[in-house]
């Protein structure tokens, strides 16, 4: 993951969002999405939280997107 440091009037904007919001850079061109809501962040090694009953009823459902596509989806938006 990849870290900027924004400037104090950048930051101060952010911090008024409370809702998803899309960043444009001053062409308009899309650039990303900014969620102000914590993300929790896993040490090497922790293991998060699950749900086992949550994870076998999606196992049954077998609905969602294969893997693939979204490896090569992923790859394409590298930078």
């Amino acid at each position: 993951m990849s870290t900027i440091t924004l400037d104090q009037t950048l930051a101060n904007q952010l911090m008024g969002c409370k809702d998803l919001t899309v960043l444009r850079d001053p062409q308009g061109a899309y650039l990303g999405v900014f969620d102000p809501q914590p993300v929790r962040l896993y040490e090497e090694g922790e293991i998060p939280e699950f749900d086992e009953a949550e994870l076998n009823r999606r196992a049954l459902r077998r609905q969602g997107i294969p893997s693939e596509l979204v490896r090569r989806v992923l790859e394409s938006l590298r930078c």
